[in-house]
């Protein structure tokens, strides 16, 4: 693997890109703390109140967007990529903290809600279609699709879409976004 690059180029976006309306600053001068993508990042949401997108601005110019995952391993685990020992121990130390986090969740109710997100809070919803963009290896995917949901990943890593799971791969596509034919 090349050494991570220092510098992502952006470009401004200033405007939502779903309805052209302008966006407000949400937050400024974000940082990567969990895989240190090079930058700092702001986020605006849009104004008007029917859409609510939320983006960056400035954006990675899309030549860019594979160096802010230069560190993010998992999906590329089962292709035989062996991350370094701070992983793996931030993967175990995790994995403890959700065991000793159980116990309180289920006392106080909270584990209806954790339920709920890995759904992205679409569980009260009737199936349909669904589009995961920045699909990884199609983990979400596969778990939507056991509840009845027609999807579709897309994402850049061609890698990451081939260690996508069996019931998935065929539905997931490396191809851009803008190349699609989906409805704007």
């Amino acid at each position: 693997m090349n050494a991570p690059r220092d510098e992502i180029r952006t470009t401004s976006r200033s405007g939502c890109l779903l309805c052209r309306s302008e966006g407000k600053m949400l937050y400024l001068d974000l940082v990567d703390s969990l895989f240190q993508a090079p930058g700092i990042w702001h986020l605006r949401e849009c104004d008007n109140a029917g859409c609510g997108l939320i983006w960056l601005d400035p954006a990675p110019i899309e030549a860019d967007l594979p160096l802010l995952y230069q560190k993010y391993f998992f999906s590329h685990r089962s292709r035989g990529f062996s991350p370094g020992f701070l992983p793996r121990l931030r993967s175990i130390l995790y994995r403890a903290y959700k065991l000793a986090a159980y116990l309180p969740s289920v006392l106080f109710g909270l584990h209806l809600a954790q339920r709920r997100m890995r759904s992205l809070f679409l569980d009260d919803l009737t199936p349909g279609k669904l589009l995961d963009v920045g699909c990884g290896d199609g983990t979400f995917l596969h778990r939507m699709q056991t509840r009845g949901w027609s999807v579709s990943g897309l994402d850049f890593d061609a890698q990451a879409i081939e260690s996508a799971k069996n019931p998935i791969r065929p539905k997931a596509s490396s191809r851009r976004l803008a190349k699609r034919p989906f409805p704007r």
